[in-house]
């Protein structure tokens, strides 16, 4: 009997103990109260209750996007789709690079520069009629465009006019549609030609 209490004893006083790496808690495997760590002896600490703290997720900013002021795109003819000449006038004021005014009064009739002038299509060419006969309307531009656009500064230093204000002026003059004013109105500014600009912006 006394061996046995004496046993006993010593295993109470060889009670094993671990020391948890992560929180540095005491575990004990007895019943007994633990007070280094505070807890009942037997309650293993769970390392799950004690979260490390998380780092803070980054956050993805967009970069600021930078206003850049483009310039206006070049809008000098907008064709009316299904009409086969006013494709083909679009089609060639953007190849020639064309300043001339050309602007759609009805359908084959233009106010080109100054005149008033019916197109049509002959032999897959866009013609102009001139006189009593037709030329090509690559030809005709070529021919007439720096007299025309002559005629139109002089009429805005004569009239004290705008470029716009003139060529609105020869729009009524040939009785165009108040719509036809309205659109060329709202393009003219991508249309003025150089000839036509004011001195200090040339």
């Amino acid at each position: 009997m006394g061996l046995v209490c004496c046993a006993y004893e010593r295993d109470r006083e060889t009670k094993t103990t671990e020391m948890s790496s992560t929180h540095k808690v005491r575990i004990t495997f007895s019943g007994t109260q633990d007070y280094a760590s505070g807890t009942p002896e037997g309650d293993i600490q769970d390392p799950q209750q004690y979260p490390q703290d998380e780092e803070p997720t980054p956050t993805t900013t967009s970069s600021r996007r930078e206003s850049v002021k483009k310039p206006a795109n070049l809008k000098r003819y907008k064709s009316i789709r299904g009409d086969q000449v006013d494709e083909i006038v679009e089609k060639i004021v953007y190849e020639m690079d064309i300043q001339l005014p050309i602007i759609r009064i009805l359908q084959g009739r233009y106010l080109i520069g100054t005149e008033y002038k019916m197109l049509m299509i002959k032999n897959d060419s866009c013609m102009v009629r001139v006189g009593g006969g037709f030329e090509k309307l690559e030809e005709y531009i070529m021919r007439n465009q720096d007299a025309e656009l002559d005629k139109i500064k002089r009429m805005m230093v004569d009239n004290g006019k705008s470029f716009a204000e003139v060529m609105t002026s020869l729009l009524e003059k040939f009785n165009a549609d108040k719509t036809v004013i309205f659109n060329y109105q709202k393009y003219s500014k991508y249309n003025i030609p150089e000839k036509c600009l004011p001195q200090e912006h040339r």
